[in-house]
């Protein structure tokens, strides 16, 4: 007993053995391995979510622009049928016209069409002189004037080359006795009698257009197209010319 009559110290704390020691280092590793592999797994679950979150989303958006491009496309193929169509009828309508004056000719022609509303479609109208005329194309000088009124303008124009080519691809693209072809003299009748200027040939040139017809009146036009660029060329160097002597004049004028 200790004097005084108070309580007795608490016993001294035991320590463990060596093997308890051990054992008990080894279940602290153990557990801290168990927590680092629950946070690791964790950590992969996290990033299969996020994955296949993300996987989701592309293909969402990859989904959208499928069917952005799918209607696109379908509005794009509505719209060409749609102006094939309109094409069609307006090239009919102006067959219909000029078969209900294809007994006139001359200025008595080109007065009877400009007292149309609305003017014929041009290719229209000169597909049904073309039937008319089979393979002579000197009617279309003959009736240059009616065909300026139908077609006053490079996109009409180019009309009225189209409907030469598709005729004379009826016909097989002939030749003459000389070898002249006839799409080629049809074109030149064109020009010169100024009927398609020549920004409708090479509006019309190179348009899409990749079909055989065209390539064949291509081959068979090759000596005219030559000869409109050569003219490009001329009327190229004129105006640079031109433009040298303006700035000569203009550095003559007295300040």
């Amino acid at each position: 007993r200790y004097g005084g009559g108070g309580p007795a110290p608490p016993p001294a704390e035991a320590f463990p053995t060596m093997g308890e020691a051990v054992k008990r280092g080894k279940a602290d590793e153990a557990a801290r391995a168990e927590a680092h592999r629950a946070v690791e797994a964790l950590n992969v679950e996290k990033r299969r979510i996020a994955d296949a979150k993300r996987r989701e989303e592309a293909e969402k958006v990859a989904e959208e622009k499928r069917a952005k491009k799918a209607a696109e496309k379908k509005k794009a193929e509505d719209e060409a049928a749609a102006a094939a169509t309109a094409k069609a009828e307006a090239e009919a309508a102006g067959k219909k016209a000029a078969d209900a004056l294809t007994s006139k000719s001359g200025a008595d022609l080109a007065k009877a069409v400009e007292a149309l509303s609305p003017k014929p479609d041009a290719a229209g109208f000169a597909g049904a002189f073309f039937a008319k005329h089979g393979a002579d194309v000197a009617w279309l000088k003959t009736e240059a004037a009616a065909l300026r009124v139908v077609a006053p303008d490079v996109p009409s124009q180019v009309g009225l080359i189209e409907a030469a080519k598709k005729h004379c691809a009826t016909l097989e693209f002939p030749k003459d006795a000389n070898l002249k072809s006839l799409v080629q003299q049809a074109f030149k009748a064109l020009f010169l009698s100024e009927i398609a200027d020549v920004e409708a040939f090479e509006a019309w040139r190179d348009g899409d257009d990749d079909s055989d017809a065209k390539v064949k009146a291509l081959m068979q036009t090759t000596e005219f197209f030559s000869y409109l660029d050569t003219i490009d060329d001329v009327e190229t160097d004129e105006e640079e010319e031109g433009e040298e002597e303006e700035e000569e004049e203009e550095e003559m004028v007295p300040m």
